[in-house]
């Protein structure tokens, strides 16, 4: 039975005829339905109510990092513990305030040089680990009984204790938890593994909520786009060792979705325009309230708020701008405001653009005064990164 006579069947019992079903057809509030389903109903020709399965729906992506053990864990496994290693700490953290995640990752501020924290792997106490393993699969040590029914069977421990599971993770776990405050429950629930590069093993760990309990000196959250291509955070130089590890392993790199990696956001620096000039606009610092008006005026372009406001004019409308790079500028670099976008789908133009442009298009890439500007209509499409 055709979806058509189904409903005039619902609403009058008798219909056994077309002018019966004509009639029908003229009472039923149509008005109401979608335009793509009007000349369905209307149609001299028979037809039927689309299904739901004839809507086109995304399906919801999946997306993932560092799943299914894709990183090694068993350090000890054929190791000359004669060579001198170095622990090297990656602290990372998912953001999913956009509609993609991306990743953070912590890194402090040592001799001039943005990094991972790191100390040396301490070989002695990981050979001590192992001999007392070794005697315990010799026998003679730790003998378990086990009951079956009334018959007791000797097996021998290979795992006397639990720090005895796996000695490196338990120097790995005590560089995390040094850093985080974290206790060793936590620390074996949010390790992930570990990267080796020559003398250098990369711990990686997510820390959901960023907390850091004991940080040395300056720090700070950095995305990929600064450590990988930037290569730079605040003019200072990130070290070799933190950008080696993302570009010789894409595995660590990379968020995936539906097993396939997805883009890398950037990092922008809001601006504004000034007497015609484009300038960053950085976190103002607290003021003092018996500070001149004059002084006032010269800090006209610091906010004390966190969010960024758009720009308003005539010829690109209501819209946010960014600077590809920091800008020139007596200002303190450190309190500039730096954004996170995805810019895989922007429209790239060497012009100017128009209002009538970014009602079109909420992401569109242009130059002005020899400057790369990249202009955000959706407040949606990025997020500061704190």
């Amino acid at each position: 039975m055709d979806a058509r006579k189904s409903i005039v069947d619902k609403f009058m019992k008798n219909a056994d005829t077309h002018t019966q079903i004509d009639k029908v057809l003229q009472s039923l509030e149509i008005d109401n339905i979608p335009d793509e389903f009007t000349n369905k109903l209307v149609s001299d020709t028979a037809q039927t109510f689309p299904s739901i399965q004839d809507i086109q729906q995304e399906e919801p992506k999946i997306y993932s990092y560092l799943d299914d053990d894709e990183l090694s864990r068993d350090f000890l496994l054929n190791r000359d513990l004669t060579k001198q290693y170095s622990l090297q700490l990656v602290l990372y953290h998912i953001n999913n305030t956009l509609d993609a995640p991306f990743l953070e990752f912590y890194l402090e501020k040592s001799d001039e040089n943005y990094g991972f924290p790191e100390r040396p792997l301490d070989n002695q106490h990981l050979n001590e680990t192992i001999d007392k393993h070794e005697q315990t699969q010799q026998g003679g040590m730790d003998i378990k009984t086990v009951e079956h029914g009334d018959i007791q069977i000797g097996t021998r421990t290979t795992i006397v204790e639990p720090e005895f599971i796996s000695p490196f993770e338990q120097q790995a776990f005590a560089l995390y938890n040094d850093k985080t405050g974290y206790s060793d429950i936590i620390a074996e629930s949010t390790y992930k593994g570990f990267v080796e590069k020559g003398d250098t093993l990369y711990v990686l760990f997510e820390n959901k909520d960023k907390g850091i309990a004991n940080q040395e000196g300056e720090y700070i959250w950095s995305v990929t786009d600064e450590i990988i291509t930037k290569k730079q955070i605040f003019s200072i130089p990130i070290h070799e060792t933190a950008t080696s590890l993302f570009v010789d392993n894409s595995t660590v790199a990379y968020i995936k979705a539906d097993n396939a990696p997805i883009d890398m956001p950037i990092v922008v620096y809001p601006i504004d325009k000034i007497n015609d000039i484009y300038e960053n606009i950085y976190y103002s610092k607290e003021r003092d309230p018996e500070q001149t008006e004059q002084t006032e005026q010269t800090e006209q372009t610091e906010q004390t708020y966190l969010i960024t406001l758009p720009n308003d004019n005539d010829e690109l409308g209501h819209v946010f701008l960014f600077s590809n790079y920091i800008l020139p500028s007596n200002q303190d670099i450190y309190s500039i405001k730096r954004v996170v976008c995805f810019s895989q789908d922007a429209l790239y133009t060497l012009t100017k653009p128009t209002n009538e442009l970014f009602e079109k298009h909420s992401l569109v890439r242009f130059k002005d005064q020899d400057l790369t500007i990249w202009g955000i209509s959706n407040y949606l499409l990025f997020t500061e990164l704190l």
